[in-house]
């Protein structure tokens, strides 16, 4: 090898350990790269690898949209909010609502869990949406002129925006009919500290400027067949799980109305949303109890962590909240970091424990006997299923008790219907269809985990299917590369 050889070699060593150098004290100082927490094992890629195998990023695998995290990161290690937020919304067209509240399982497949802590990758899609500017959507819409199709959409949850905005994407017209009186579903049940509301108006109307129209106040009330015959090529059902599903408990009449003090969860997120709140601390009549409210939390998804979160705001410093949980903490359904945050400020937890009865005087709850379980052998769901130990139970006083048990959908309007329904959620196949041609599903409605991401994904992946059924070309925006 020359001098002039010799010299670059040693000139580009030089440069790459300058650059390894930058690498690791950004790994060190950089909070994007920390974690408080972390309860997850090794990521694994779920399929095999192949011999010429490219190998998709473990992140993007366990992503439910597909969302191109390595890209996104890239753009902001750059600089680049307005790049990182255009591959942001290629798969995803909830960068603000996701950006503060997705489960980023995403996380539990970080590479640099072999180092030492997943990178922040919600945090990071929180700051491209903060940060970012969002591209023009005039010149994103694919239009096909020749083959304008109208689809109506059921709901405008995450599910049925996305489906929405997928379909306007790729020149459908689409309107969505939403029963109440703003867009959105059940994420406006998730408390503004932790979603603030102009954030969720934020992902809205960038919906809306594709042309999409919302009907609000507008519920539909008879089966989606009808639809077909009024004009829409398509129907997408996208209505989610907006009722509470009581638990068979003794002190709670299934047909007739809650006892002063019972409060069924997303009653209980919506009232305060609306500022109404029920005072939790007048329930019970003794002066002593007042001063000192005590609040039983049933459940253990991410529910009865925002409504616990909720109440212990409510009765203040002074009070008492306890999510009592039927299986272990490690079995809780509830976002590990969602339950970390509830611990942090106060709220307590009693695991294996489930209701039994609720005690009542002149028709108000003043206590919760709850039994001890242990864990049996696993459920259909793999979960261990709780058994309860004769002679465990026990009673707390409570001035008031959430239940957090379950959520279903209301599909009265489905009477009559050819649409298949099994165990209360629609049976649709892997792209959204259902049993009636041309009509689809997806969301919370549908098979599958509940989540805000895979609901999104379900939006995703029945336009495509609708695209793909009606005629319609189907194309993802491009994204911005390294």
């Amino acid at each position: 090898m020359g001098e002039a050889g010799a010299g670059s070699l040693e000139e580009f060593a030089r440069g790459g350990l300058a650059a390894l150098e930058e690498l690791a004290l950004r790994s060190l100082k950089d909070p994007r790269y920390k974690k408080r927490y972390f309860r997850f094992g090794l990521p694994k890629v779920e399929s095999g690898l192949d011999l010429f195998d490219c190998i998709v990023a473990p992140c993007v695998e366990r992503c439910a949209v597909g969302q191109d995290v390595p890209e996104y990161c890239y753009w902001i290690a750059k600089g680049d909010f307005d790049k990182a937020l255009q591959v942001i919304l290629s798969r995803n067209p909830f960068p603000g609502i996701t950006g503060h509240v997705c489960t980023h399982l995403c996380r539990t497949r970080c590479t640099r869990n072999d180092y030492e802590q997943p990178v922040e990758i919600r945090a990071l899609k929180r700051a491209a949406f903060e940060f970012g500017k969002r591209p023009d959507n005039a010149s994103r819409v694919t239009h096909h002129a020749s083959q304008a199709k109208k689809v109506a959409v059921i709901g405008s949850g995450p599910a049925g925006l996305s489906c929405a905005y997928f379909l306007a994407l790729n020149g459908v017209e689409v309107t969505v009919f939403e029963a109440r009186e703003r867009p959105g579903g059940t994420v406006w049940l998730i408390p503004p500290f932790r979603l603030p509301d102009e954030v969720i108006e934020a992902d809205i109307e960038f919906i809306r400027s594709l042309g999409v129209e919302i009907r609000t106040n507008s519920p539909i009330t008879e089966p989606p067949e009808r639809l077909l015959g009024e004009g829409f090529d398509a129907v997408f059902i996208a209505v989610g799980l907006q009722e509470d599903a009581l638990p068979p408990m003794e002190g709670i009449d299934p047909g007739g109305p809650l006892p002063q003090g019972v409060y069924p969860a997303l009653e209980f997120l919506r009232r305060v949303r609306e500022g109404d709140p029920p005072d939790l601390s007048h329930t019970l009549p003794s002066p002593s109890t007042r001063n000192a409210p005590k609040v039983a939390v049933i459940g253990g998804g991410d529910t009865a962590m925002d409504a616990a979160r909720v109440a212990m705001r409510l009765v203040g410093k002074e009070g008492e909240v306890t999510i009592f949980y039927r299986r272990s903490r490690a079995e809780m359904p509830a976002s590990p970091d969602e339950l970390e945050e509830a611990l942090e400020e106060g709220v307590r937890l009693e695991e294996l424990t489930s209701p039994v009865r609720i005690e009542l005087e002149e028709g108000r709850a003043v206590a919760l006997e709850l039994v001890r379980n242990r864990l049996g052998e696993p459920g259909p769901d793999g979960r261990r299923r709780p058994v309860p130990i004769p002679g465990s139970e026990f009673t707390v006083p409570v001035d008031a008790v959430i239940l957090a048990t379950g959520l279903r959908a209301d599909l009265r309007f489905l009477g009559g219907s050819a649409v298949e329904v099994r165990d209360g959620v629609i049976v649709t196949d892997e792209r959204g269809r259902t049993s009636v041609p041309r009509v689809y599903a997806g969301g919370d409605v549908a098979p599958g985990i509940k989540s805000i991401i895979s609901a999104a994904s379900h939006g995703m992946r029945a336009a495509e299917a609708i695209c793909s059924d009606l005629g319609v070309p189907f194309s993802l925006p491009p994204i911005p590369r390294p």
